[in-house]
């Protein structure tokens, strides 16, 4: 699987910006590539930004396999998903839930990427446990304040 590595971005900041990507042999299945995880290495966690598995290899369990594997050794985990309102949303929850991740109660707006778009609401998840106020704050003040300011929306 995809995963950035430590570096320096053109700004001078150190955070995971997809630099020296590493993908291994058993990232590919006949050729094709998997599947990427893109995460952001936080001081006290990880925040995992994208999973996206080749639509090709969906339903062989490569998502739940890598995020097991990224999950074993990487301490406190964080991502977003949609709000389960749907079919397709609540299909993600269960995923999330199933592999140790914890739905959390906070309310949260994710910042829009682009100018001229208003944030959306999504729910937050950390695995094997709940988060405390103090680390979803840091969380996301790191979101608002380190993220965005590498989108187009960087007021």
């Amino acid at each position: 699987m995809m995963a950035g590595s430590r570096g320096s971005t053109a700004l001078g900041d150190k955070y995971d910006v997809l630099t020296k990507p590493v993908i291994k042999p058993s990232d590919y299945e006949n050729r094709e590539l998997v599947g990427i995880l893109l995460y952001w290495d936080l001081d006290n966690c990880k925040y995992i930004e994208h999973l996206a598995i080749s639509p090709s290899l969906r339903g062989k369990n490569y998502g739940s396999r890598v995020l097991k594997e990224f999950c074993e050794n990487n301490g406190t985990i964080i991502l977003e998903i949609d709000p389960p309102v749907d079919d397709i949303s609540i299909k993600r929850l269960n995923f999330y839930s199933n592999l140790g991740f914890k739905l959390q109660e906070f309310e949260h707006i994710h910042p829009p990427y682009r100018r001229d778009y208003k944030g959306h609401k999504l729910k937050v998840m950390s695995f094997n446990r709940n988060l405390s106020e103090d680390e979803y704050n840091t969380f996301n003040v790191f979101l608002k304040e380190r993220i965005m300011k590498y989108s187009e929306n960087n007021n």
